[in-house]
């Protein structure tokens, strides 16, 4: 872990302890900040949800890991999808129907969700993200009008 950890340890070394069977090991190399973005998408395969859900953070992610991480059978990944602000609009929209209440109410808070989602989200079977999205909306609202300068 310690290895994991480390500013100074070699890459290559960080390469080869992320091949580890252990959660603590592989979410201290995503989130160490010498790991080279290649053993990062690699981890994006990981057995464990929370170093997926961490792959997801890290600076600099692949779009293309974005898309996948977005299908993951773990709502908590997909819901980290749904925050990411690099997450393409087109998968925003594929999301708005997920299962998973986390996913729903991240894609609210998400400020490139479109106007069309928090428009269906409104009126979600919950009432926080009924209540969340309406408020959302209205604020998107608020500075459209701002920003034409319309009342």
């Amino acid at each position: 872990l310690m290895l994991a950890k480390g500013s100074s340890t070699p890459t290559n070394i960080l390469a080869q302890i992320a091949q580890t069977d252990d959660q603590l090991v592989q979410g201290a190399i995503v989130s160490n900040t010498n790991t080279p973005l290649s053993t990062i998408t690699q981890l994006a395969a990981s057995k464990f949800p929370r170093v997926r859900e961490a792959v997801v953070s890290a600076p600099g992610i692949p779009l293309d890991i974005l898309l996948l991480l977005a299908k993951d059978d773990e709502g908590r990944v997909r819901a980290a999808v749904a925050a990411h602000p690099a997450t393409l609009i087109g998968t925003l929209m594929e999301m708005q129907s997920d299962e998973y209440f986390d996913v729903r109410r991240n894609l609210i808070r998400n400020p490139n969700t479109p106007t069309s989602v928090l428009e269906k989200l409104a009126t979600d079977k919950y009432s926080i993200i009924k209540s969340e999205a309406r408020s959302a909306l209205g604020k998107r609202q608020m500075q459209n009008q701002q920003v034409h300068g319309t009342q």
